[in-house]
């Protein structure tokens, strides 16, 4: 309502239109976001409505002069006079207010007597470091010019379009970043290099860092474009990378790790022996005796003969030797060693001729070394 009043009464002073300003006018630029994170500067072509230069924006040709208007008689404005009474006044539709005309004829060939005419230019536009996407920004007396004479022009409004960044998302004058940790720093501890605005800084990662886990640095965000002064933080946030493929050695590590964990015995690194075959228990004990796989292996060297049934296959005193290990004693009284498996085969073969042994020596053998 204010203004229509405005237009209708307001407008005037004694039938004369008062200083108006001109309209305001709109563009609209792209930029990319680390300049819209540091700010930039950046050429607008625009056509706003500007003053005629042939005719000094007053419409007439050179040497023309105005005449006074023959529908308000100079006055610019029409009254109307109700049934009521009462009396309104608007502007005069030929003249425009002014309270002269041009003649036909003399108008300006470049306006066409309007005395304004579009005009294409570049303005430059400063845009301020943190500014947002879709924020405007305002550069006064850029506009289209007042159609009266004394009026102001109008500003120039740029739309400004902020790209998005491939490392950092933005909520206001903060910035979030998400750093991938490989698998062994992230349990053990290091160190990894996060972008920033003003290049790559190095953060320390404390041991058994989780996804999800963040780091704020302070004064790393987008210089406020609001509150003049201010900046934002930058929070960095974890991410655990885990290996699809691992070597052998990888996964024999995690192997192990995983039964520490979870309290197995690791059976791969450790093998126990069945009872089945005592190969190791006889090595063993054949490494810990030397006397006892001397005499072994002489016993066999020198008892070449086929074991006849029912009598024991032993050395002679002379070549059983004193051993040195722990010997056992057997069944019959008679002390020494014996071995099975792999090293009594070996130690039967030894002489050139295969031995027979009854199960009953073997398992005497056996009970002796245990």
């Amino acid at each position: 309502m204010g203004d229509l009043f405005s237009s209708l009464f307001g407008g005037f002073d004694g039938g004369r239109p008062t200083s108006t300003r001109g309209d305001d006018i709109e563009a609209s630029i792209s930029i990319s976001f680390m300049e819209g994170a540091k700010g930039t500067t950046r050429m607008v072509n625009v056509t706003p409505v500007a003053d005629c230069e042939p005719c000094s924006a007053t419409g007439l040709k050179s040497g023309a002069r105005r005449q006074q208007c023959s529908t308000c008689r100079g006055t610019g404005s029409q009254t109307m006079v109700l049934n009521s009474g009462f009396q309104m006044s608007s502007t005069c539709g030929v003249c425009q207010g002014t309270g002269s005309s041009i003649p036909r004829g003399s108008e300006c060939k470049d306006c066409g007597g309007v005395g304004k005419v579009k005009v294409r230019k570049q303005v430059k536009i400063d845009i301020p470091a943190g500014i947002e996407d879709g924020m405007t920004v305002r550069i006064p007396r850029e506009g289209d010019a007042s159609m009266s004479r004394k009026g102001s022009p109008g500003d120039l409004l740029v739309r400004v379009n902020v790209g998005s960044s491939d490392v950092f998302r933005r909520q206001g004058s903060n910035l979030y970043h998400d750093a991938v940790l490989p698998l062994h720093v992230a349990v053990l501890g290091g160190r990894v290099r996060v972008p920033t605005l003003d290049g790559e800084v190095e953060l320390r990662v404390p041991t058994g860092t989780q996804p999800g886990d963040d780091v704020v640095l302070r004064g790393r965000g987008v210089q406020s474009a609001v509150v003049r002064g201010s900046k934002g933080d930058l929070f960095v946030s974890f991410l655990v990378n885990i290996p699809r493929n691992l070597t052998p050695r990888q996964r024999e590590l995690m192997q192990q790790y995983a039964d520490d964990v979870e309290g197995r015995r690791n059976t791969r690194t450790n093998p126990t022996p069945t009872s089945g075959t005592g190969s190791t228990t006889n090595r063993t004990s054949s490494d810990s005796s030397n006397g006892a796989t001397t005499r072994s292996a002489s016993s066999s060297a020198t008892d070449s003969r086929p074991e006849q049934p029912g009598t024991d296959s032993t050395s002679s005193p002379s070549s059983r030797g004193t051993p040195t290990g722990t010997a056992g004693t057997d069944l019959n009284g008679s002390s020494g060693t014996r071995t099975d498996g792999k090293d009594a085969n070996e130690s039967e073969t030894q002489g050139g001729n295969k031995s027979t042994s009854s199960p009953w020596k073997t398992l005497k053998g056996f009970i002796g070394l245990h």
